[in-house]
């Protein structure tokens, strides 16, 4: 089966001896197809500007990602995330990095999944672009739990195995990335470091570029006000912004207890309403009970 093979970077990969840390060009003359940049974390990757002119520049396709970290607001780092990407959201889809364990802060699954939900729908919201989940398949099960619609977001697997035994994690069926490795030879993909991280993207090179171009026209600029630079903030929340106050609401097909159920949300989750029938309001996903629902 023929793959499009692509690598990731951060900051780590510098270790200051140029003012470029990754030679883009270099990194295609040796096979590379697509690169992930980290974009932040609570802060912004201090290489993440410089990277993402420079790969843009080379012709190589990008995607930026952020690390979300469990001790500052997801909502403040999604801001952070998209402030970063500006105009230019790239043409792989914005990455959520979930590494972090939760358990070192006390949290519980409803609160992770409500938390990772806010951060993914303020992106998507931002760059009008589908984000995508990374995370390793025992982090996935431990914490996110089995609800379908997850699987309208495109899956990155970290899996440094064999592909023989991989494990991808309910509820997807297959990895559109799959990092492999943190072992490839750096300077070899123009890197500082001596090693970097290896990824396939579950198709070939022409697939790869079919699926980048799958987005929906970026937003118009604004201006952040404490700064002066030009990029989408998220705006003020709209009006139609609910947040789900049982400890877990059903999603019914229809709007009425006599409609099937066909998913759940966690307390805490922010969802946005489409139209209301009597007591019933409409999202993406399906349909809600008002009585656990309350305006932000």
């Amino acid at each position: 089966m023929s793959r499009a093979m692509g690598i990731d970077i951060s900051i780590w990969d510098d270790d200051n001896s140029t003012p470029q840390m990754c030679n883009f060009s270099t990194a295609m003359k040796a096979g590379a197809s697509f690169v992930f940049i980290k974009a932040s974390q609570i802060y912004a990757d201090s290489d993440f500007l410089m990277n993402w002119k420079n790969a843009k520049a080379a012709g190589i396709l990008r995607g930026a990602y952020h690390f979300l970290d469990w001790r500052v607001s997801e909502v403040d780092q999604a801001k952070l995330f998209v402030g970063l990407l500006g105009s230019d959201p790239g043409e792989l889809p914005p990455v959520l990095d979930l590494e972090m364990n939760p358990a070192s802060y006390n949290l519980t699954y409803q609160v992770v999944q409500g938390r990772v939900r806010n951060f993914l729908s303020i992106v998507e919201q931002s760059t009008s672009k589908i984000p995508m989940i990374y995370a390793g398949y025992y982090y996935w099960n431990a914490w996110m739990g089995k609800d379908p619609s997850w699987s309208r977001y495109p899956f990155w697997l970290a899996w440094y195995n064999e592909e023989s035994v991989i494990k991808v994690p309910y509820p997807w069926s297959r990895w559109m990335f799959w990092q492999y490795s943190d072992g490839g030879l750096g300077l070899k993909y123009g890197c500082e470091s001596k090693s970097v991280d290896m990824n396939w993207f579950n198709g070939s090179v022409e697939e790869l570029k079919k699926f980048a171009n799958v987005s929906i026209p970026i937003p118009e600029p604004s201006v952040c006000q404490c700064c002066g630079q030009s990029f989408p903030l998220p705006g003020p929340a709209p009006t139609n912004r609910y947040k789900v106050i049982a400890n877990v609401l059903n999603i019914r097909s229809g709007p009425g207890t006599n409609y099937p159920i066909v998913g759940t949300l966690p307390y805490g989750m922010i969802v946005i309403v489409l139209e209301s029938d009597g007591g019933w309001a409409r999202f993406d996903k399906g349909w809600l009970s008002y009585s656990y629902l309350v305006k932000v």
